[in-house]
């Protein structure tokens, strides 16, 4: 297993900081998990907890923490998806492709 670039490290790492802290903030979660795979081909992280969810469609303006998360899987080649609903969770997964050095 060959290690991660510092730039991948970085970037997932900031997308997770983001996510924890928003859970931390804003969803009212009794339960938080947090799964790292690493293979070859890519990376996916996986936030969810059991919260208050939300309706991205009505987030309060002044919120740029899931436009940031998404802006930087983007800047790593990879994908970001957001699956919430008010009073259910909220789950954000991020894909990053991993490319031969």
């Amino acid at each position: 297993t060959r290690p991660l670039s510092p730039r991948i490290e970085v970037g997932v790492y900031r997308i997770a900081q983001e996510a924890l802290a928003n859970v931390r903030r804003h969803a009212g979660a009794g339960r938080v998990n947090v799964d790292l795979l690493v293979t070859p081909e890519e990376l996916r992280l996986v936030i969810e907890d059991d919260g208050r969810g939300l309706d991205p469609r009505t987030a309060p303006d002044g919120r740029y923490g899931l436009i940031g998360m998404s802006e930087r899987a983007k800047l790593l080649d990879g994908k970001l998806s957001l699956e919430t609903e008010p009073g259910r969770g909220t789950r954000v997964a991020v894909t990053v492709p991993l490319r031969p050095s």
